[in-house]
């Protein structure tokens, strides 16, 4: 289990290092700044995306991973101490579970299959090339690649219980739609939406869109359950809420 901690120890400070670089980029306060560049037509789209770094979906992905590998290490602290009943540990256990097949694996695969889809058919739909002032391209690939080999690295490292499919699917359902929700809500208050290849479409294509992408994160999630079966194991439905290894 040591060798779980240290993996975990590391990934924390692969976190840090992503949040202290991002924290490190210039902010740009006053549009003079791109005066007589090539970028002078997108400056404000350039601040309304600094201003706005809680609308991107990239960025509740970045949040959420972050969260769960502090959850990690505190369920560490638990099995490492020992000090704490093995019932708040399962149940810590649990929780974390839930978090990681119903939360974190969908969001991060679906995160790094459309992004690099979209962007490698047309940057100019999903991250512009004026974007780069925003987030360079190495930071981009960190922000929107490494993310994936970090959830295989957790998948394939620790044996977890698997959630009812239902409830996982519910609380992922309950997360795509509140991003959804932001997004309309983005658009209603700005006139226009997130990213660029929403602009391209009419409200009720924009509206209709998020139903193929809930199936999508429902899918993702049905292949991180499945990765964990053909890595740990078959999986026997239990009484309670939980599937139980064998």
């Amino acid at each position: 289990m040591v060798y779980q901690t240290v993996l975990h120890v590391i990934l924390f400070a692969y976190e840090q290092f992503v949040a202290y670089s991002i924290y490190q980029l210039p902010h740009y306060n006053n549009e003079s700044v791109f005066d007589n560049s090539s970028y002078a037509n997108y400056s404000q789209d350039i601040q309304w995306a600094q201003n706005n770094f809680y609308r991107f979906y990239t960025n509740w992905n970045l949040m959420l991973q972050y969260l769960f590998i502090i959850l990690l290490l505190v369920e560490d602290l638990l099995r490492l101490t020992r000090y704490f009943p093995k019932l708040v540990l399962d149940r810590f256990s649990i929780f974390n579970s839930y978090i990681f097949f119903s939360l974190v694996f969908p969001a991060c695969v679906m995160v790094a299959a459309t992004f690099w889809s979209i962007f490698w058919y047309d940057r100019d739909l999903i991250w512009p090339a004026y974007a780069d002032l925003i987030l360079p391209y190495d930071l981009n690939i960190m922000i929107h690649g490494v993310i994936l080999v970090v959830v295989i690295l957790i998948l394939v490292t620790f044996r977890r219980p698997l959630p009812k499919l239902l409830y996982s699917m519910i609380l992922l359902f309950m997360y795509n739609g509140a991003y959804g929700l932001l997004s309309l809500e983005t658009y209603w208050e700005t006139g226009h939406w997130v990213y660029e290849f929403q602009n391209q479409l009419e409200l009720i294509w924009n509206m209709l869109i998020g139903f193929p992408q809930q199936l999508l994160g429902f899918a993702f999630l049905y292949i991180g359950r499945l990765l964990s079966e053909l890595i740990h194991g078959e999986v026997v439905h239990d009484k309670n809420r939980f599937d139980v290894h064998k």
